[in-house]
């Protein structure tokens, strides 16, 4: 029987990365892909996929987030007066 070797790079990604992966192989019944005290996965065959990028907001959707901040921005101008006015 020939004999063989398997390696593997570690890739260090943060913790709701890892979590997020290994929710997904376990719901797949990948238990086997994870090391006996469950910190590395053995992505051996496994590919990842990006979700889909969002399209840039219009220039409509982008007008109304600014007013709307705008809006916010003089809200907060007028509690701001009537609070450092408060005691006069």
């Amino acid at each position: 029987m020939p004999r063989t070797t398997h390696t593997y790079a570690l890739f260090e990604v943060s913790r709701a990365t890892f979590d997020e992966i290994a929710a997904k192989l376990r719901e797949a019944d990948y238990d086997h892909a994870f090391d006996a005290d469950g910190t590395t996965i053995d992505m051996h065959g496994i590919g990842l996929r990006a979700e889909p990028a969002k399209p840039p907001a219009t220039h409509g959707e982008q007008l109304s987030v600014h007013r709307a901040m705008e809006a916010k921005c003089r809200e907060l101008e007028a509690l701001l007066g009537l609070l450092l006015h408060a005691g006069d």
